[in-house]
């Protein structure tokens, strides 16, 4: 599983801070984002599922071009397949050049 660094956890907690008024929360895991939801440059962000005190698990994004919460999963799942597609064609592709 990904992990934070420093420098992200602290943007994490200013954001659950600012969003959802508590400094209480827990990281439940991330993932990377690998390329950005919209056209711009190349970059990477990452998700991260976070536990609310009241229980209730929200989604952050960080370092990715203003992600809504309610968004990161289904994007989540498009990129899945998006990168499964991209996976086979690049395995077929080195399969063709005699790479494999």
């Amino acid at each position: 599983m990904t992990t934070l660094s420093e420098s992200e956890k602290e943007s994490l907690a200013a954001y659950v801070r600012m969003s959802y008024g508590t400094d209480n929360y827990e990281i439940v895991g991330a993932c990377r984002l690998l390329w950005p939801p919209v056209p711009g440059p190349v970059a990477s962000g990452k998700a991260v599922l976070v536990a609310l005190p009241s229980g209730r698990r929200v989604w952050a994004a960080l370092h990715a071009l203003a992600i809504p919460p309610e968004r990161i999963a289904p994007m989540l799942r498009q990129r899945i397949s998006a990168y499964r597609d991209a996976i086979a064609e690049t395995e077929a592709l080195l399969t063709i050049a005699g790479e494999r």
